[in-house]
């Protein structure tokens, strides 16, 4: 999935529309003599987010660390995957302990719960809160 959003793609006549990494562009007057030769992008569809090796729907929100810093992000989609990140009120260091187990804040893992596999993910929010879905 595409970690940013491509910009809008407007159809020009005597143009193809090629796709290129995420997103599409016009490509135009390929040597025909036809066209503007101007480029432009459209998205390509996408209706969940991927960070970190997990996929989260709209409007879903995690906590991710990056360069000793707590992010909340939430997934937008947008049609290309799109996901936005904000400090979050968590220190850096923050660990939930569940089961005796010890995990940092956006760490992931599952568990079985009268029958059925859940992933649990520790939340932290300054208490070690951890929430299982």
């Amino acid at each position: 999935m595409c970690p940013y959003r491509c910009p809008p793609m407007t159809y020009q006549p005597g143009c193809t529309p090629v796709q290129v990494g995420c997103c599409y562009e016009m490509q135009c007057g390929s040597g025909t003599g036809t066209g503007t030769g101007t480029v432009t992008q459209m998205p390509v569809a996408v209706d969940v987010c991927q960070a970190n090796g997990q996929t989260y729907q709209i409007g879903q929100q995690w906590y991710m660390m990056n360069q000793g810093y707590t992010l909340i992000c939430t997934c937008e989609g947008n049609g290309t995957g799109y996901y936005s990140c904000a400090p979050s009120n968590n220190p850096a260091n923050e660990r939930c302990v569940y089961e005796g187990q010890s995990y940092t804040v956006g760490q992931t893992w599952q568990i079985q719960y009268q029958g059925y596999t859940l992933t649990c993910t520790c939340v932290g929010e300054g208490s070690g809160r951890v929430t299982c879905a």
